[in-house]
Protein backbone atom coordinates (compact mmCIF):
# COMPACT_ATOMS: atom_id res chain seq x y z
CA UNK A 1 0.00 0.00 0.00
CA UNK A 2 1.70 3.42 -0.84
CA UNK A 3 1.78 6.46 0.91
CA UNK A 4 -1.43 8.15 -0.57
CA UNK A 5 -3.71 5.41 0.27
CA UNK A 6 -1.81 4.74 3.68
CA UNK A 7 -3.16 8.61 4.08
CA UNK A 8 -6.57 8.15 2.98
CA UNK A 9 -7.05 5.26 5.76
CA UNK A 10 -5.55 6.86 8.17
CA UNK A 11 -7.81 9.50 8.21
CA UNK A 12 -10.91 7.70 7.57
CA UNK A 13 -10.60 5.88 10.77
CA UNK A 14 -9.40 8.47 12.57
CA UNK A 15 -12.34 10.09 11.63
CA UNK A 16 -14.45 7.23 11.70
CA UNK A 17 -13.67 6.74 15.18
CA UNK A 18 -14.30 10.40 16.26
CA UNK A 19 -17.83 10.56 14.61
CA UNK A 20 -18.62 6.66 16.73
CA UNK A 21 -17.68 8.14 20.03
CA UNK A 22 -20.07 11.02 19.58
CA UNK A 23 -22.89 10.01 17.49
CA UNK A 24 -25.69 8.35 19.42
CA UNK A 25 -26.24 4.27 19.08
CA UNK A 26 -29.51 4.89 18.35
CA UNK A 27 -28.51 6.61 14.63
CA UNK A 28 -27.04 3.92 12.81
CA UNK A 29 -29.96 1.58 13.72
CA UNK A 30 -32.48 4.40 12.90
CA UNK A 31 -31.30 5.87 9.58
CA UNK A 32 -31.84 3.06 7.54
CA UNK A 33 -33.77 -0.20 8.80
CA UNK A 34 -32.66 -3.68 6.41
CA UNK A 35 -35.81 -5.98 7.18
CA UNK A 36 -34.50 -9.28 6.35
CA UNK A 37 -31.42 -8.59 8.59
CA UNK A 38 -31.47 -8.57 12.37
CA UNK A 39 -31.52 -5.44 14.68
CA UNK A 40 -27.48 -5.83 15.39
CA UNK A 41 -26.29 -6.51 11.54
CA UNK A 42 -28.58 -3.74 10.62
CA UNK A 43 -26.46 -1.84 12.99
CA UNK A 44 -23.43 -3.42 11.76
CA UNK A 45 -24.40 -2.55 7.90
CA UNK A 46 -25.09 1.06 8.38
CA UNK A 47 -21.69 1.93 10.42
CA UNK A 48 -19.56 -0.01 7.03
CA UNK A 49 -21.49 2.18 5.23
CA UNK A 50 -20.61 5.11 6.94
CA UNK A 51 -17.48 4.20 7.17
CA UNK A 52 -17.43 3.78 3.18
CA UNK A 53 -18.56 7.33 3.31
CA UNK A 54 -16.56 8.55 4.90
CA UNK A 55 -13.43 7.08 2.83
CA UNK A 56 -14.74 8.61 0.19
CA UNK A 57 -15.09 11.86 0.77
CA UNK A 58 -12.27 11.64 2.90
CA UNK A 59 -10.36 10.11 -0.60
CA UNK A 60 -11.83 12.92 -3.12
CA UNK A 61 -10.44 15.62 -0.60
CA UNK A 62 -7.16 13.99 -0.53
CA UNK A 63 -6.74 13.47 -3.92
CA UNK A 64 -8.54 17.86 -4.84
CA UNK A 65 -5.70 19.02 -1.96
CA UNK A 66 -2.45 16.96 -3.61
CA UNK A 67 -3.65 18.26 -7.04
CA UNK A 68 -2.95 21.75 -5.58
CA UNK A 69 -0.70 21.44 -3.32
CA UNK A 70 2.23 23.51 -5.25
CA UNK A 71 5.02 23.29 -1.70
CA UNK A 72 5.84 20.97 0.96
CA UNK A 73 7.62 21.72 3.92
CA UNK A 74 10.11 19.23 5.98
CA UNK A 75 11.25 20.19 9.20
CA UNK A 76 13.45 19.47 11.90
CA UNK A 77 14.85 20.05 15.32
CA UNK A 78 17.75 22.62 13.34
CA UNK A 79 16.61 22.55 9.80
CA UNK A 80 13.22 23.94 7.43
CA UNK A 81 13.65 23.08 3.56
CA UNK A 82 10.93 23.98 1.77
CA UNK A 83 10.03 22.01 -1.97
CA UNK A 84 7.75 24.16 -3.80
CA UNK A 85 7.61 24.27 -7.39
CA UNK A 86 8.67 27.73 -9.14
CA UNK A 87 10.78 30.04 -10.97
CA UNK A 88 13.84 30.20 -9.55
CA UNK A 89 14.77 33.56 -11.06
CA UNK A 90 11.69 34.78 -10.08
CA UNK A 91 12.24 34.21 -6.45
CA UNK A 92 12.37 37.09 -4.11
CA UNK A 93 13.72 37.59 0.02
CA UNK A 94 16.57 34.95 -0.63
CA UNK A 95 20.07 34.45 -1.89
CA UNK A 96 19.40 32.61 -5.61
CA UNK A 97 21.70 30.16 -6.48
CA UNK A 98 22.45 29.27 -10.30
CA UNK A 99 24.68 26.13 -11.66
CA UNK A 100 27.17 26.89 -13.83
CA UNK A 101 30.12 24.10 -14.98
CA UNK A 102 33.01 23.68 -13.03
CA UNK A 103 35.06 26.35 -15.15
CA UNK A 104 32.26 28.77 -15.03
CA UNK A 105 31.76 28.67 -18.76
CA UNK A 106 29.56 31.58 -20.02
CA UNK A 107 29.20 31.11 -23.54
CA UNK A 108 26.01 30.65 -24.77
CA UNK A 109 25.32 28.54 -27.95
CA UNK A 110 24.31 24.76 -28.99
CA UNK A 111 27.68 23.20 -28.98
CA UNK A 112 27.92 20.50 -26.12
CA UNK A 113 30.66 22.62 -24.54
CA UNK A 114 28.52 25.60 -24.65
CA UNK A 115 25.40 26.94 -22.02
CA UNK A 116 22.63 26.24 -23.42
CA UNK A 117 19.98 29.07 -23.68
CA UNK A 118 17.00 27.81 -22.32
CA UNK A 119 19.16 26.35 -18.99
CA UNK A 120 18.83 28.15 -15.96
CA UNK A 121 22.54 29.35 -16.36
CA UNK A 122 21.74 29.96 -20.10
CA UNK A 123 18.18 32.06 -19.31
CA UNK A 124 20.89 33.75 -16.10
CA UNK A 125 23.33 35.03 -17.91
CA UNK A 126 20.48 36.27 -21.36
CA UNK A 127 19.48 38.55 -18.09
CA UNK A 128 22.65 39.57 -16.55
CA UNK A 129 25.18 40.64 -17.80
CA UNK A 130 27.94 39.07 -15.73
CA UNK A 131 32.05 39.66 -16.35
CA UNK A 132 32.96 36.19 -14.80
CA UNK A 133 36.74 36.60 -15.01
CA UNK A 134 36.54 40.19 -12.84
CA UNK A 135 34.18 38.38 -10.74
CA UNK A 136 36.60 35.46 -10.02
CA UNK A 137 39.24 37.46 -9.74
CA UNK A 138 37.92 39.94 -7.15
CA UNK A 139 36.64 37.27 -4.97
CA UNK A 140 39.92 35.41 -4.40
CA UNK A 141 38.51 32.14 -5.59
CA UNK A 142 40.89 29.59 -5.29
CA UNK A 143 41.23 26.92 -8.78
CA UNK A 144 40.92 23.63 -8.21
CA UNK A 145 44.10 21.65 -7.89
CA UNK A 146 43.95 19.58 -11.00
CA UNK A 147 42.62 21.29 -14.44
CA UNK A 148 39.20 19.95 -16.53
CA UNK A 149 39.48 17.24 -18.97
CA UNK A 150 37.85 19.70 -21.19
CA UNK A 151 40.98 21.40 -22.90
CA UNK A 152 42.51 21.69 -19.58
CA UNK A 153 40.54 24.56 -18.76
CA UNK A 154 41.34 25.97 -14.87
CA UNK A 155 38.61 25.11 -13.21
CA UNK A 156 36.68 25.02 -9.59
CA UNK A 157 36.23 22.74 -6.90
CA UNK A 158 32.39 21.53 -7.42
CA UNK A 159 29.82 23.17 -4.51
CA UNK A 160 32.22 26.61 -4.40
CA UNK A 161 29.89 29.68 -4.55
CA UNK A 162 30.59 33.30 -6.39
CA UNK A 163 28.68 35.92 -4.66
CA UNK A 164 26.93 38.31 -7.08
CA UNK A 165 24.52 40.29 -5.59
CA UNK A 166 21.20 38.56 -4.60
CA UNK A 167 22.61 35.32 -6.69
CA UNK A 168 25.31 32.72 -5.26
CA UNK A 169 26.80 31.18 -8.47
CA UNK A 170 27.89 27.85 -8.22
CA UNK A 171 30.56 25.63 -9.74
CA UNK A 172 28.95 22.19 -10.27
CA UNK A 173 28.99 20.08 -13.40
CA UNK A 174 32.29 18.41 -14.25
CA UNK A 175 33.50 18.91 -17.48
CA UNK A 176 34.78 15.84 -19.70
CA UNK A 177 36.59 15.77 -22.55
CA UNK A 178 34.35 16.46 -24.91
CA UNK A 179 33.14 19.70 -23.17
CA UNK A 180 29.81 17.65 -21.13
CA UNK A 181 28.65 18.20 -17.96
CA UNK A 182 29.23 14.58 -16.38
CA UNK A 183 29.77 13.67 -12.50
CA UNK A 184 29.73 10.01 -10.95
CA UNK A 185 27.42 9.92 -7.58
CA UNK A 186 30.25 10.02 -5.02
CA UNK A 187 30.85 13.21 -6.50
CA UNK A 188 27.63 14.42 -6.02
CA UNK A 189 27.75 14.18 -2.80
CA UNK A 190 31.22 15.43 -2.40
CA UNK A 191 29.81 18.27 -4.16
CA UNK A 192 26.78 18.44 -1.65
CA UNK A 193 28.71 18.67 0.91
CA UNK A 194 31.20 21.46 -0.48
CA UNK A 195 27.99 23.57 -0.94
CA UNK A 196 25.92 23.23 2.12
CA UNK A 197 29.71 24.55 4.12
CA UNK A 198 29.90 27.22 0.89
CA UNK A 199 25.83 28.28 1.83
CA UNK A 200 26.98 28.77 5.37
CA UNK A 201 29.67 31.39 5.15
CA UNK A 202 27.31 33.14 2.32
CA UNK A 203 23.54 33.58 3.08
CA UNK A 204 23.53 36.33 4.95
CA UNK A 205 20.74 35.73 7.70
CA UNK A 206 18.43 35.26 4.57
CA UNK A 207 16.34 32.15 2.98
CA UNK A 208 18.30 30.61 0.26
CA UNK A 209 16.41 29.25 -3.05
CA UNK A 210 17.90 26.26 -4.73
CA UNK A 211 17.54 24.22 -8.19
CA UNK A 212 17.32 20.73 -8.29
CA UNK A 213 21.00 20.29 -8.81
CA UNK A 214 21.50 18.12 -11.79
CA UNK A 215 18.21 17.76 -13.36
CA UNK A 216 19.12 19.89 -16.22
CA UNK A 217 22.14 18.03 -18.56
CA UNK A 218 24.31 16.54 -16.00
CA UNK A 219 24.95 12.78 -16.66
CA UNK A 220 25.88 10.71 -13.85
CA UNK A 221 28.29 7.52 -14.57
CA UNK A 222 26.09 7.37 -18.34
CA UNK A 223 22.13 7.65 -16.75
CA UNK A 224 20.37 10.54 -16.03
CA UNK A 225 18.82 10.56 -12.61
CA UNK A 226 14.87 11.84 -12.53
CA UNK A 227 13.87 14.78 -10.84
CA UNK A 228 12.45 12.60 -7.89
CA UNK A 229 15.85 10.72 -7.15
CA UNK A 230 17.76 14.11 -7.43
CA UNK A 231 15.73 15.99 -5.01
CA UNK A 232 15.67 13.36 -2.36
CA UNK A 233 19.28 12.82 -2.44
CA UNK A 234 19.68 17.01 -2.09
CA UNK A 235 17.10 16.33 1.01
CA UNK A 236 18.82 13.58 2.20
CA UNK A 237 22.39 15.12 1.86
CA UNK A 238 21.22 18.16 3.86
CA UNK A 239 19.72 16.59 7.04
CA UNK A 240 23.17 14.89 7.21
CA UNK A 241 25.33 17.70 7.19
CA UNK A 242 26.15 20.40 10.16
CA UNK A 243 26.03 23.45 8.33
CA UNK A 244 22.63 24.52 8.01
CA UNK A 245 20.72 27.60 7.62
CA UNK A 246 19.58 28.80 10.95
CA UNK A 247 15.97 29.48 11.71
CA UNK A 248 13.94 31.13 11.35
CA UNK A 249 15.32 31.25 7.43
CA UNK A 250 14.70 28.31 5.36
CA UNK A 251 16.13 26.53 2.13
CA UNK A 252 14.27 26.44 -0.46
CA UNK A 253 14.18 23.71 -3.44
CA UNK A 254 12.82 24.72 -6.31
CA UNK A 255 11.56 22.56 -8.73
CA UNK A 256 9.93 22.10 -12.19
CA UNK A 257 6.16 20.70 -13.03
CA UNK A 258 6.96 16.78 -14.83
CA UNK A 259 5.61 13.66 -15.21
CA UNK A 260 8.43 12.00 -12.97
CA UNK A 261 8.02 14.37 -9.86
CA UNK A 262 5.41 14.65 -7.21
CA UNK A 263 5.70 16.55 -4.02
CA UNK A 264 3.93 13.59 -2.42
CA UNK A 265 6.35 11.13 -3.51
CA UNK A 266 9.56 12.73 -2.00
CA UNK A 267 11.55 10.57 0.42
CA UNK A 268 10.30 7.27 -1.61
CA UNK A 269 14.10 6.93 -2.74
CA UNK A 270 15.85 7.40 0.12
Amino acid sequence: MNKHWRQICSYTFAITTGCFSFIPEEFFSDVYSWAFLSEYWSDAINRILFLLLVGILTGGIVFVWKRCCKKITISGSNYKINVEYGDILGQTKCKKVINFDECYTAEIGDAIHQIKPTSLCGQFLQKHTVDISSLLSSNSLKPARKHSEYNGKICYESGSLLPYGEFLLMAFGKLDKNGRAVMSRDEYLSCLNTFWKEIDKYYAQTDVAIPVLGAGLTRFEGEMLSQQQLVDTIIYSYKLSPYKIKSPNTLRIICRKSDDFSLDKIGENL
